[in-house]
């Protein structure tokens, strides 16, 4: 057993294994862990980019286009897209399933949006606790730490509407 595993710091919840977020504080490293377990397992493409995924009536759709198909190439063809397409739909899945599991209560809320989209979901935790000012709150924090009435001959009112713009 790993040393994280005793930290509680991973979990696996049937097949898929995810790396917990507690703090803010270990954003950065919840965010590598969690790339390099996607990566380890397949399904990183999804974290990264936007993937179009068919829906479950759609490949009970292709199935039956299979069965109905009269072509042997076309049907080979089509079997290949389904074998794809139900790859991808699990991966989806998965990595929807890790980032839902990894997150606290308060999280899961604001990803109910987004559920079947992981890579909005990835970016949904990342806007929340991505301190490398990619976030709108640490931009505001920023803009207004270096906001100073740098002369006393200045007009307040004008420093005022510097601050609104």
């Amino acid at each position: 057993m790993s040393s994280d595993e005793d930290n509680g710091k991973t979990g696996k919840n049937g097949s898929t294994t995810f790396v917990k977020l507690r703090t803010k504080k270990q954003f950065p490293e919840w965010k590598r862990k969690t790339l390099a377990l996607a990566r380890q397992q397949g399904y990183s493409r999804f974290l990264e980019r936007t993937i179009d995924v068919l829906t479950e009536t759609e490949i009970e759709d292709l199935k039956t286009e299979i069965e109905v198909e009269t072509d042997a190439d076309k049907k080979k063809e089509k079997k290949l897209k389904l074998k794809r397409e139900q790859q991808n739909s699990k991966l989806s899945t998965t990595a929807s399933c890790m980032l839902t599991l990894a997150m606290p209560e308060s999280v899961n809320k604001k990803l109910e949006d987004v559920k079947n989209d992981p890579k909005k979901m990835f970016e949904v935790i990342c806007a929340k606790y991505d301190k490398k000012g990619n976030n709108k709150l640490s931009n505001l924090t920023k803009q207004l730490t270096r906001c100073r009435l740098r002369r006393t001959s200045r007009e307040p009112d004008d420093w005022f509407i510097d601050l609104q713009e």
